[in-house]
């Protein structure tokens, strides 16, 4: 026992000498996000982990750097520290003072940062040497050591967190509620990295001598290999199906298409060492970029498609960047075969880098600058701008570029902020909608502005009512249940109820004649009701509530074929289709009343 604390401590300070830096990065980022949960009121905390937490795998990186190419230890030291500092403060600043004010910009900008410094941890023994297997070695040893370090940091979480909750339960204590989820970052921001920066490889690591491990053959062989035959084999027949049809491809094909880049790409970098004794490795290499080749040409035409129809976004740009980085790396590869495995992780690195830090090509940037053109030409299409200035329409919009509108606008908002819509937004901030807009969250920021330029509404293509007012009885001694009615068009929809004199089945269906309402009391016919029939009168109560407070109630209430019956629906909720006219949804309460001496 005494020899294993031993080991452990001296691997523990050891790992704590090489990365010094990036251990205090850690530990910083830990406290901070403990500090962050007890004083949840401030935000400042957050933001300083953020700023060490971009900063740690990048002075990993650094010292890594530094020992491939045998820098002077002190230069190296003082690089890292000016380095760190830097990032870290651009992290702490590019997040926003309030939690409310993250949006997908600063996510995508986090994950861009992280995977970038990953990349250029992944490509450093290339500064000592060129050989692939040395490159393989040490790439297959980092994600080990993660694996294995994840593992023993998961268990020792789940240990401690049963033995508090041991504790908790048996001595009748009243632990605080927050201690878990600090136990958790704990282990994850501080225990985890400890160990994983314990294992990894140095530079004058002999790392020649390499195997395939088991496991990893297994995996690639049983696994991954398996997997991406699937997808091979449902996106050419999908390709067989478009080419036979002569169709344009469906933009959903994207999906499957870089999942099968994902897969098949990390199987052919760790399958790398098998493909000169292994048959299935030899002939996965020879041709799956042969095979990927007319899927990434598909993939671009496919983006193209959903780039026409709603322009570009952080999504678009990302996936039109990853099918012509998949084109090119195909086309390398068939043109040259056996490259450098270097040249997957190297191009993607260098793909990242020009999204992050392309300035007006860059990914933020370009998407940004395309979504509010396509606002200035949708408002000129619906006359809604003037001399760059939004304004509402004078006349009926046409509802679909309305809703173009309201999307683009809505991205805008959402994902970079109103910064760069001053302009536009002029008329706005003079009117009364846009009095607290600056100070508002991004959920209501973009309600006013709908709210301002009349197309408010969530559908545009949809007429929608809801009574939120007293449920009125009508006068019903009965209230057999609520029944809400989803698309009816294509299946109909019942449900039973019962009653002293039988069951009541209601069915709402959809018929060449019309929607229909039936009532049936112990499958005989008890009412029937056309529904198109109530169809204008709840378009003209949803136009009326807007303009008063006084909202109306829609009643329905079919004629009964049985005698001392009566049955009523008291509409809660409703949505018109506004070109064919045809009922949605249908939210109703269901009331009725019968003659106690009446026969069952």
């Amino acid at each position: 026992m005494k020899k294993f604390i031993t080991n452990t401590l001296s691997i523990a300070l050891s790992s704590i000498h090489r990365f010094t830096l990036p251990f205090i990065a850690s530990v910083v980022v830990t406290a901070c996000l403990i500090l962050s949960v007890e004083f949840s009121e401030s935000f400042i905390f957050y933001r300083i982990a953020v700023g060490a937490g971009i900063a740690f795998p990048f002075l990993i990186l650094l010292k890594l750097c530094a020992e491939f190419r045998k820098l002077n230890s002190n230069i190296a030291l003082c690089l890292s520290v000016i380095a760190g500092l830097a990032l870290a403060a651009y992290g702490f600043y590019y997040t926003p003072t309030e939690a409310y004010h993250l949006n997908s910009t600063y996510w995508y900008r986090t994950i861009l940062i992280l995977l970038v410094t990953h990349l250029g941890i992944a490509l450093t023994p290339l500064l000592a040497t060129s050989s692939k297997e040395s490159l393989w070695s040490f790439n297959l040893k980092l994600f080990l050591q993660f694996f294995f370090s994840s593992i023993n940091a998961a268990v020792l979480f789940i240990g401690l967190a049963i033995a508090l909750l041991s504790v908790e339960k048996l001595f009748g204590l009243d632990l605080e509620e927050d201690l878990y989820l600090k136990l958790w970052i704990a282990c994850t921001f501080l225990v985890h990295p400890l160990l994983f920066l314990g294992g990894v490889p140095q530079a004058n690591d002999p790392q020649k001598e390499i195997a395939c491990p088991r496991a990893l053959h297994f995996s690639l062989r049983f696994i991954a290999l398996p997997l991406s035959t699937t997808y091979l084999l449902i996106l050419y027949l999908y390709v067989s199906k478009i080419l036979l049809q002569w169709s344009w491809p469906n933009g959903w094909v994207a999906m499957p298409i870089l999942i099968l880049a994902l897969i098949s790409l990390f199987t052919y970098l760790l399958s790398e060492p098998l493909t000169e004794r292994t048959p299935w490795a030899k002939l996965y290499h020879r041709w799956i970029f042969r095979l990927i080749f007319p899927l990434s040409i598909v993939l671009f035409l496919a983006l193209q498609i959903r780039l026409n129809n709603y322009g570009l976004t952080i999504n678009r740009y990302f996936g039109i960047a990853l099918a012509l980085w998949l084109l090119a790396l195909s086309l390398i590869h068939i043109l040259r075969h056996r490259l450098h495995p270097a040249c997957i992780p190297a191009s993607l690195f260098a793909v990242t880098l020009f999204a992050l830090c392309a300035g007006p090509f860059s990914v933020f940037s370009w998407s940004e600058r395309a979504q509010i053109e396509r606002v200035h030409i949708l408002s000129e299409k619906l006359g809604m701008i003037e001399d760059g200035i939004l304004q509402p329409a004078e006349t009926e919009v046409d509802s679909e570029n309305a809703e173009q509108l309201k999307s683009s606008l809505r991205y805008i908002i959402e994902a970079f902020g109103e910064a760069n819509l001053t302009k536009e937004l002029t008329g706005f901030y003079a009117s009364p909608q846009g009095d607290n807009f600056k100070e508002s969250r991004k959920w209501n920021k973009y309600s006013l502005l709908f709210e301002y330029l009349e197309i408010n509404g969530d559908d545009l293509n949809a007429t929608k009512f809801e009574f939120s007012g007293p449920e009125p009885t009508l006068g019903h001694a009965y209230r057999l249940a609520d029944f809400y009615v989803y698309n009816f068009i294509d299946k109909p929809q019942t449900r039973i109820f019962s009653s002293p004199h039988g069951s009541i089945k209601i069915e709402f269906s959809s018929k060449p004649d019309g929607q229909w309402l039936h009532l049936y009391l112990n499958k005989k016919t008890l009412a029937s009701l056309n529904l198109e029939t109530k169809i204008s009168e709840i378009i003209e109560v949803s136009k009326n509530a807007h303009r008063s407070p006084d909202e109306q109630a829609i009643i329905i209430e079919p004629k009964c074929e049985i005698p001392d019956w009566k049955v009523s629906l008291v509409v809660k909720s409703a949505t018109i289709e506004n070109k064919s006219k045809q009922i949605k949804t249908l939210n109703t309460a269901i009331y009725c009343d019968w003659a106690e001496t009446q026969a069952p």
